[in-house]
């Protein structure tokens, strides 16, 4: 005997699967909230089990980036009267794109894995370095284009690079502006390394004296002559990058073990004049955390 759509016993099938539709289709329009008619809804029946599939999926998902990125789950839309499916991207891409972008602009900013971290929240703050610290968050807080930058001098281990890497990331996070760090030391050594390579040397340089916000750390380290000044090359080398931010006003930040007499015995009066013009003088009274932390054994 052969399958027939009018018998008794097919319809009668065809009745215990609507009913179970129903009953399942209830549930889930009772989770989201939604008044659709049950015609409708059941007309779909096999999309909302989609649904329900994409969202136990998403229950158990480990949210890892690259899943994350690329995965797309269908969504409910009704709008009184007709329904549709469309399909999203996952609710927790946006946040990874963050993450993804912001890992891009440290990059960018050419900000090692050892500072990616050092922002105003993980900053120690303490008796001496109370003021440094208003200052720079409030300088990042209100920066603005050609703001003057600051120079901020004291000990080794002080600080003083934490909050300038702090006021580069505070100011990429609340402006959009993306800077980028240098050692002063290591900055001179590329330059000298890309000598015998005129379009390197020029590209190494223009990412630097061009950017909007640029940290110098540790200004004034690097080789030295015997009487403790740079070297007439570095010298130069530190005058053309000073210079040019400083005639297209440019905002620096500047971090040093020189204090303002100190400065002035080792680099140029060409250098050193502009700075005052450039940015503001901060003295980070705090001492070296580094050596403080040494934990002895034995």
């Amino acid at each position: 005997m052969g399958f027939s759509l009018d018998s008794a016993e097919t319809q009668a099938l065809l009745a215990r699967i609507r009913k179970q539709d129903e009953n399942e289709l209830r549930v889930i329009l009772a989770k989201r909230h939604l008044d659709i008619p049950m015609e409708l809804a059941l007309d779909e029946a096999t999309n909302f089990k989609e649904l329900e599939k994409w969202e136990a999926e998403c229950q158990t998902c480990n949210h890892a980036p690259d899943k994350v990125l690329s995965c797309g789950r269908t969504t409910v839309v009704y709008d009184g009267k007709t329904l549709s499916f469309p399909v999203v991207g996952c609710p927790f891409a946006k946040q990874i794109r963050q993450q993804v972008m912001y890992q891009k602009a440290l990059k960018s900013m050419l900000i090692s894995s050892r500072f990616q971290n050092r922002t105003f929240d993980t900053f120690h703050v303490t008796e001496a370095t109370q003021a440094v610290y208003q200052f720079a968050r409030q300088w990042a807080e209100n920066f603005h284009e050609h703001a003057k930058g600051y120079y901020i001098f004291g000990d080794f281990g002080s600080g003083k690079t934490h909050l300038a890497v702090a006021s580069l990331l505070e100011v990429h996070r609340l402006h959009d502006i993306t800077g980028a760090f240098l050692v002063c030391a290591d900055f001179l050594e590329e330059l000298k390394a890309k000598f015998k390579d005129p379009d390197g040397l020029k590209q190494t340089f223009e990412l630097y004296a061009k950017a909007p916000l640029l940290v110098i750390d540790d200004l004034g380290e690097g080789r030295k002559e015997k009487d403790g000044t740079l070297s007439s090359w570095a010298n130069e080398q530190l005058f053309r990058l000073i210079n040019y931010r400083y005639e297209f006003e440019l905002t620096t930040i500047i971090t040093s073990t020189l204090n303002p007499s100190r400065l002035l015995q080792v680099v140029t009066p060409s250098v050193a004049s502009r700075l005052p013009e450039m940015c503001s003088f901060l003295h980070n009274r705090a001492t070296d955390y580094r050596v403080a932390n040494i934990n002895v054994i034995g």
